[in-house]
């Protein structure tokens, strides 16, 4: 689970843990406002230079781009986003949830009409109660 940036890293764990090791593969991974475009229109800027440096290579940028890496071996997500968040656009939910879609991995989108970027566990939407019940069904 990784919220922002450390949606970036969850979903790069999700689609790239066969880079390091199968035995690693996550059983699911759960996205809050993640960053999974390092090389595109809805990139955020701030993520890609802290992760990237000041000038990354196309090829760098790509290989971090979660988007361009999901399979239909990466495992099922849970993704939730605002659809106001000023820091990172909405669309990189959107982005991720279509490539999940394109190659059959399960998911289940939230998105907010409302509400700032870093809400974490204090949203007050109860996605938290959706995340669980969305668990508790992948499990069944």
């Amino acid at each position: 689970m990784g919220s922002s940036a450390g949606g970036h890293l969850t979903a790069h764990t999700v689609t790239s843990y066969g880079e390091y090791s199968k035995d690693l593969r996550p059983a699911f991974g759960v996205l809050c406002y993640p960053v999974v475009e390092m090389d595109g229109v809805f990139t955020h800027q701030g993520s890609r230079k802290n992760l990237l440096g000041e000038n990354p290579s196309k090829e760098l940028r790509r290989s971090v781009s979660p988007k361009l890496k999901v399979t239909a071996e990466t495992p099922p997500c849970f993704i939730w986003h605002t659809v106001e968040d000023p820091v990172v656009p909405v669309e990189n939910s959107l982005l991720f949830a279509s490539a999940l879609q394109v190659k059959g991995v399960p998911f289940e989108l939230h998105v907010y009409p409302k509400g700032r970027h870093g809400l974490g566990m204090n949203s007050g939407f109860g996605w938290e109660e959706s995340l669980i019940r969305w668990i508790d069904e992948l499990f069944e």
